[in-house]
């Protein structure tokens, strides 16, 4: 018997499963074959009514036959197909999750390299201005050594000058 809960109200169809599909095409073959034998008794017809009905219900068994083997292929490639997309799937999942991880993973490395740049380049820029303080440092020693040195040279020259002076001075005396 087809119990109400194999109904399926969204499709208004039962459930593609053999044994009721079967019996509900049965059902309806057999409210047409009697349909169609109230039909053609109450028309005079040249045939004999019993042989009509085996004919009818020869018909109805080969196409409920047929339609069973169709839909019962159907369900088969259909079930094929559920599996096949299933499996691929779970192999597509399985590689998203490992690609996730190889993703995490290299976030992390990029992360501690960029702290350990970061504080490579506070450690540079220190240095910088430490070189530069020293650079300025030493611009002013050696601005201040250049004076001394100018003032040093034109005391030198001026001994120079007045020792050559004395010199010929002497040599003219001692001649």
């Amino acid at each position: 018997a087809i119990l109400a809960q194999d109904f399926d109200s969204r499709t208004l169809c039962f459930p593609i499963n053999e044994v009721g599909a079967m019996r509900a095409v049965g059902i309806a073959c057999l409210a047409a074959i009697f349909v169609q034998l109230f039909a053609h008794t109450a028309q005079a017809s040249d045939t004999n009514p019993v042989q009509k009905v085996i004919e009818l219900l020869a018909n109805l068994h080969v196409k409920v036959v047929q339609e069973g083997e169709e839909a019962k292929k159907a369900f088969k490639e259909f079930s094929e197909w559920c599996e096949e997309r299933s499996q691929n799937l779970g192999f597509d999942i399985k590689t998203a999750k490992a690609e996730v991880e190889e993703l995490n993973a290299e976030i992390e490395r990029a992360t501690s390299s960029s702290v350990a740049l970061s504080t490579k380049i506070d450690e540079t820029a220190s240095e910088i201005a430490g070189n530069e303080a020293d650079l300025k440092s030493a611009s002013e020693i050696r601005k201040a050594e250049e004076k001394d040195f100018s003032t040093a040279e034109s005391e030198l020259v001026e001994v120079i000058d007045a020792i050559e002076r004395a010199i010929n001075v002497l040599e003219r005396e001692a001649r």
